[in-house]
């Protein structure tokens, strides 16, 4: 399989690292230091799952247009979609298969505007890892998961009993039996991307307000309440736009929350702790704008998201 990493940071860099080390022909995008790292001295993975190191990456700015790849997995952060759609646009074959793996639920409808509809699935990660140094990437607790689907389709197709498509078949087969790589298809895939909503936006919103990682925030009381009240909110607007989330669903956050490692935070944490831009507006601010499309009141989740605007502000003014 050849596949374009389209943004080789904590994400992309290690998935494209794992399929690059099993034999799968990758051309790594990524820019700055980072880019010169890995075109001088390979990319280099560290994880509990066994570091490696690729030598001689293909890799660049840009992809080679003549590269012509079977699959792009896009690990860009969310807001920065609509600048590189027509870039992926000039170096895909139309039978070329999009994958996106921003932390938010509208990812694929922002490259679909441009790359149309029949390219583009629905995927989701869960992944701690981020840029060590440049060149080197650090997978650094829990998951190693990428879930997928058809996310353009009739919904009565996504009703019907054994409805994944073959396209989604035959990819899950790749990366699943990829070493470093758990993944999985689904028939209901904007199910799963409000799921991960639920917890991504939850503990990166009171982790980020309270500089705090998980293992702090879900064990102190007020803390604890303010989470659950956004994993209510969210869920009611995911319900407000007719996705199939229920009580089930949060009871699976909270639990799943509450097994996450003590020490592990989000990577809107490590953004604004850092003065860099987050996704808090593509994220946060996108569930702020839905909620008020539908008339839903999201107090809590609109409390979380202005408070932290001012920081994401100077981030970008710097």
């Amino acid at each position: 399989m050849k596949c374009v990493i389209h943004g080789s940071g904590g994400v992309g860099g290690y998935y494209g690292g794992c399929l690059a080390r099993a034999g799968h022909e990758v051309f790594f995008i990524a820019r700055g230091a980072h880019l010169e790292a890995i075109q001088q001295q390979g990319l280099s993975i560290k994880s509990a799952k066994g570091d490696f190191r690729i030598e001689t990456p293909k890799s660049g700015e840009r992809c080679d247009p003549n590269f012509d790849p079977d699959l792009v997995i896009v690990a860009v952060k969310s807001w920065q979609l609509p600048e590189i759609t027509e870039e992926i646009k000039n170096y895909c074959t139309p039978s070329t298969l999009i994958l996106p793996l921003q932390n938010g639920a509208d990812a694929s409808d922002i490259l679909a505007d441009t790359l149309g509809p029949e390219r583009v699935l629905g995927g989701l990660t869960k992944i701690f890892s981020k840029i060590e140094a440049p060149g080197v990437i650090n997978h650094f607790t829990g998951a190693t998961y990428i879930g997928f689907g058809e996310y353009f389709q009739d919904p009565q197709f996504q009703n019907a009993p054994d409805s994944l498509s073959d396209r989604c078949r035959n990819l899950e087969k790749e990366l699943d039996s990829t070493p470093g790589i758990d993944a999985e298809a689904f028939v209901d895939i904007q199910k799963e991307l409000w799921r991960k909503m639920l917890i991504f936006v939850s503990t990166s919103g009171v982790g980020t307000i309270t500089r705090t990682p998980n293992g702090v925030f879900r064990s102190i009381p007020e803390t604890r309440e303010m989470l659950i009240q956004l994993i209510r909110e969210i869920l009611i607007v995911g319900q407000a736009k007719k996705v199939n989330i229920g009580e089930d669903d949060y009871e699976w956050a909270i639990s799943t929350i509450d097994a996450m490692a003590p020490e592990s935070n989000s990577s809107l944490f490590r953004d604004i702790q850092s003065n860099r831009p987050s996704e808090l507006h593509s994220i946060h601010g996108f569930l702020v704008r839905e909620a008020e499309r539908l008339s839903v009141d999201v107090p809590a989740l609109r409390f979380i998201y202005h408070c932290l605007i001012p920081q994401e502000n100077l981030a970008r003014e710097s």
